[in-house]
């Protein structure tokens, strides 16, 4: 069964956020229930913000969406979705605060937003691990980048060296569209390029409504070898190494780990996701004619590529998601958009520790995070980190 629609199944009274947590035997819940619930969420929304343009239309075409999808298991059951069904499913399940993803001021999310739902006493409890994470987050982009000119995201794991760790695909795509020369690599088995004038920069400031600026240049991005083989395991992973900051104005860097119990759906409670989600027309575009730029707008009113956390589950096992690098990945079920690239995995309520990299997503489904823990990349990692993760 898709995990967007177990999200919409009735819960256990008193059940946590983390968990699904469906009712013993729980039925498929009536489109009317989870529509009406919908409905309330987004009327919320235009008293906590500015009013939606065009928002019955876009809250019909989600009702359209998700009438089919629910009369599509109930006849066939764990029968595929469409994507502009799942899409359908994504955008309730991140209004009605099962999975939302919330801006940050100064590191905070606000407890009482209309999409905090069921997650108000994790964030209000975990707000201290929440800040050092945010503060650690960067959005990388071209030099003078903004919310609307950036490549991803990346998570300061070092400050001597000063390291941010981010996907190999948003680092190629900065070393594409800034200027660099490949350079005799000082690390035996990385390839290595050195950024010529500041062409690429990070910000670990990027919230919505500051106007700080916390900026520094990438002096030289690391590759690990690509594609992964047997032989040579690898992941979509990367690591820029910034130009020498001043120190007091670097944030401190996250702490990692390799364990595999992070990683395992009976393991930790739940994670979130810190980073600079972009527009739903990144991800998804025009699907069977609908415009999810349009939908999203309409309904959500958002401002995107600016810091958001998102929380969610870990969902799928480590090793247990395919082939090739997705065979040391896990999947979770944090809302994810275009920008997030690069995100760390956020233990929350454990200590606030990273225990995987975020590198792909459409929606809940299929979230897939590289996990530090196997034994296949753990040189790599400690070549390619600078350190030996505990």
């Amino acid at each position: 069964m898709s995990r967007l629609v177990d999200l919409l199944r009735p819960h256990r009274p008193g059940s946590s956020a983390e968990t699904v947590a469906c009712a013993p035997g729980a039925a498929l819940p009536a489109a009317d229930d989870v529509l009406h619930a919908f409905d309330q969420t987004v009327k919320a929304l235009d008293g906590h913000d500015q009013a939606r343009a065009h928002s019955d239309v876009a809250q019909d075409i989600v009702a359209q969406l998700v009438e089919s999808a629910l009369d599509q298991q109930r006849a066939a059951p764990g029968s595929p979705l469409t994507l502009s069904q799942r899409l359908g499913l994504e955008t309730v399940i991140r209004a009605d605060g099962s999975r939302p993803s919330l801006l940050l001021t100064q590191g905070e999310a606000d407890a009482d937003h209309p999409m905090a739902g069921r997650w108000r006493d994790q964030i209000a409890s975990t707000r201290n691990e929440v800040k050092k994470l945010a503060r650690a987050t960067a959005r990388i982009q071209p030099q003078g980048g903004s919310s609307s000119k950036f490549y991803g995201t990346g998570f300061l794991i070092s400050t001597e060296p000063a390291r941010v760790v981010t996907n190999r695909h948003v680092a190629m795509l900065a070393l594409r569209r800034g200027v660099a020369r490949q350079e005799a690599s000082p690390y035996s088995f990385l390839s290595s390029y050195r950024v010529l004038g500041a062409t690429i920069e990070v910000e670990f400031d990027g919230e919505y409504d500051s106007s700080a600026s916390v900026r520094h240049a990438v002096a030289r991005v690391l590759l690990p070898p690509w594609p992964h083989t047997a032989a040579n395991p690898s992941m979509d992973i990367a690591v820029l190494e910034l130009a020498l900051p001043q120190r007091e104005a670097m944030p401190a860097p996250v702490p990692l780990i390799r364990s595999s119990t992070f990683e395992l759906t009976d393991g930790l409670n739940s994670v979130c996701v810190i980073g600079f989600p972009g527009p739903p027309a990144l991800r998804a575009g025009t699907v069977d004619g609908i415009d999810w730029g349009f939908v999203d707008q309409a309904i959500f009113n958002e401002r995107y590529g600016f810091k958001r956390i998102a929380p969610g589950i870990v969902h799928r096992d480590f090793n247990a998601t395919g082939t090739g690098t997705a065979a040391f990945s896990f999947g979770h079920d944090a809302t994810s958009l275009g920008g997030n690239s690069g995100s760390a995995v956020c233990a929350w309520q454990d200590g606030g520790v990273v225990f995987g990299l975020h590198f792909f997503g459409i929606d809940a489904d299929t979230n897939l995070a590289h996990g530090f823990s196997s034994h296949l990349t753990a040189p790599l990692l400690e070549q390619l980190l600078g350190l030996v993760l505990q």
